[in-house]
Order: structure tokens, then C-alpha cells, then sequence
């Protein structure tokens, strides 16, 4: 839905081939070479506990670049799996 905030990540060559294999996401993606692509589309952020999950999935092979709000989420998890291996 248009009122939905805007979510764009930038994914490796190989973060393509994962997420094109999304029945939901892969057309969404817009190549860039053999170098990767840009995942742009709207989501709800009652969906963002998913998606959190799936960017950490991901690990090098994506980066969020927006919203601010997700980013902030993703890096929080980061964060607490982080602390978890740093005993």
C-alpha cells in the first residue's frame, strides 16, 4: 500500500539469488550488473519482525539502507546476537 513506508536494500550478487527465489520480494528487485541490486518496496511495520529476520539471514549480502526505523531494529538485533557470542 502506498502509505507504507518505503524499504530499500542493497544486495550482493549473491543476496540477489536468495532473495529472487522470494515468492513475494524477487520481483522487486532491480539488477545492477553482475554487482547485485536494489530491493525497493513498501512494507508495514507490523511486518518488520519478519523482515528483521531476514536481513540478519542475509548477513554481508545486504544492507538496508532505509528506513531509518528498520535500520535502527536490524542493528539492535545485531547488537543482542553479538553480546550473545562475545561470553
Amino acid at each position: 500500500h502506498p502509505t507504507h513506508p518505503e524499504v530499500r536494500i542493497r544486495l550482493t550478487a549473491r543476496g540477489v539469488l536468495v532473495m529472487e527465489r522470494d515468492p513475494q520480494l524477487g520481483s522487486a528487485i532491480q539488477l545492477d550488473g553482475e554487482e547485485g541490486g536494489l530491493l525497493s518496496f513498501r512494507c508495514p511495520e507490523s511486518e518488520y519482525d519478519w523482515l528483521v529476520r531476514t536481513l540478519l539471514s542475509l548477513g554481508p549480502d545486504a544492507e538496508l539502507l532505509a528506513p531509518h526505523t528498520l535500520r535502527h531494529r536490524v542493528q539492535q538485533a545485531a547488537q543482542e546476537i553479538a553480546r550473545r557470542y562475545a561470553e
